[in-house]
């Protein structure tokens, strides 16, 4: 065992350090310029939620993560979400192992997820994540060619559903809002209405929009979306959904209206486990059927292409996890880059 080797929790007294081989990573990193977004994603009363690995009494690696807990204390789920890691590989081999054996340690999880970037798939399949992609679903109401996608030779457009009942709006504060408790307890990982309201409404830096289906004054499902625009476009990207997967179908007729009022391109959907059979119904298309049609994920840069989501999935006892449903706003694929 090399000798001098410190893991520990980042403290307040190592951010300066900790900024430093953030540099290295990538010069410019937003999280160097956005001090706010830094305190909100990271900071807790004792802590940070980066774990860090010091040899000779310099940080030489990270692990960012983040539990539900973060955004809403009461919630007693043990699953973990890890996101930004670092090391220098020059120091000493296997470092990202190191630091998640000590984070596994520190705070036990039950199920451990990570979207890991195409160069680092077999490093996570050597540690034991089971590696699965996200299905990509887009809604689109006109037959336009071209724009932030290419959708060349693609004459389809997603059909209204008529005669559709729906308690569906708009709504621009969900902090005056009743929730159905009992909407939170179809998927997994179980979140909550302050989870919802801390990790979104509350964000630092970006602002979302809501679309909920409300009936007798309660929400029962919830749309959160983000607008992203490109030169004089903008899209829609679905972040999160909380509900029974097949009341996605009662929001058909209002993504006409959302579409329409805010001059969309379309509306995209990066999702894992949900229901491939509900999005059909409610009017989205599955774009691995339209291989050559592009709907881009990165906008900072913007670069027209399709990309591929991975997500990385480590639990105890292989628990296949049912109800599992990961969406965009998970781990730190919706991040102010």
């Amino acid at each position: 065992m090399i000798k001098n080797l410190v893991f520990k929790f980042l403290s307040k007294n190592d951010i300066g350090d900790f900024l430093k081989i953030l540099k290295l990573y990538r010069k410019n990193h937003f999280l160097i310029k956005n001090k706010k977004y830094f305190n909100w994603r990271f900071k807790n009363k004792n802590f940070l939620n980066i774990v860090i690995l010091k040899y000779k009494k310099q940080i030489i690696s990270f692990l960012s993560f983040y539990t539900l807990k973060h955004y809403d204390n009461c919630l007693k789920s043990k699953f973990l979400f890890l996101s930004l890691a670092f090391s220098n590989k020059n120091l000493i081999p296997g470092q990202f192992f190191l630091l998640l054996k000590f984070l596994i340690k520190r705070k036990n999880p039950q199920c451990i997820l990570t979207y890991p970037l195409s160069h680092a798939l077999k490093i996570n399949e050597k540690f034991g994540f089971k590696i699965k992609v996200l299905s990509h679903f887009f809604f689109k109401t006109k037959k336009n060619i071209s724009g932030i996608g290419k959708f060349k030779n693609f004459y389809l457009k997603s059909q209204k559903i008529k005669g559709l009942e729906s308690n569906c709006k708009i709504i621009h504060n969900l902090s005056k809002l009743e929730f159905n408790k009992e909407i939170f307890n179809f998927q997994i990982p179980t979140k909550s209405k302050n989870y919802i309201l801390n990790k979104y409404q509350f964000h630092p830096t970006f602002r979302y929009k809501y679309i909920c289906e409300i009936n007798n004054n309660f929400v029962n499902s919830i749309l959160i979306l983000r607008l992203v625009k490109y030169n004089d476009k903008k899209v829609g990207r679905i972040v999160e959904f909380v509900g029974k997967n097949k009341n996605i179908i009662k929001y058909n007729n209002i993504l006409f209206n959302f579409i329409s009022k805010y001059k969309l391109e379309y509306i995209d959907f990066y999702n894992y486990g949900f229901s491939r059979k509900h999005l059909i119904k409610a009017g989205f298309f599955d774009k691995s059927y339209f291989k050559n049609i592009v709907i881009p994920d990165y906008f900072n840069p913007y670069i027209n292409e399709n990309i591929k989501l991975n997500l990385g999935i480590l639990s105890k006892e292989n628990n296949n996890f049912k109800n599992l449903n990961i969406f965009k706003g998970d781990c730190d694929y919706d991040i102010p880059v």
